[in-house]
């Protein structure tokens, strides 16, 4: 698409296809600290968010992922193994959001398994759907399976 100028909405699908299962090479292009009050809990919360893209696909090179960790073991483990495979470790006496800002200034790459799941929530009903009204297919990135390139 070089112009919206062209464009027929009545043409375009707009179901978002995730990408098909697969092992991918991502590109951390933001790693990042949040903190915030959840709008429907109104519970503090923070989190570490990271914005990733596809490299080196002949198909989907450009793709962004996004991912959000919580505390505990499961969002440390994840990010130990991003530093572990892309060799960006954090430097001690150094936070874990200093780590972030290296990352991001860096934008290290690492292959991960990539593979497709119903976007269901923690109670198992479907979060989103298409436009049959069947559960929404998502992305899901397998941490424990990172790489280096």
């Amino acid at each position: 698409m070089q112009s919206w100028q062209y464009v027929d909405l009545n043409e375009i699908d707009p179901n978002v296809q995730p990408l098909p299962e697969g092992v991918y090479t991502l590109k951390v292009l933001r790693a990042e600290h949040k903190e915030g009050i959840g709008k429907t809990s109104g519970k503090a919360y923070e989190q570490v968010k990271f914005a990733l893209a596809v490299t080196d696909h002949e198909d989907y090179s450009g793709r962004r992922l996004w991912e959000a960790f919580f505390p505990g073991n499961y969002g440390a483990k994840a990010m130990r193994r991003i530093a572990d495979a892309t060799g960006i470790m954090q430097e001690p006496g150094t936070t874990l959001i200093d780590w972030l800002v290296v990352l991001s200034e860096k934008q290290p790459t690492f292959k991960v398994p990539i593979s497709q799941v119903e976007d269901l929530d923690k109670d198992g009903k479907a979060r989103s759907f298409d436009v049959k009204g069947n559960p929404a297919k998502v992305n899901k990135i397998n941490w424990f399976a990172v790489q280096p390139v």
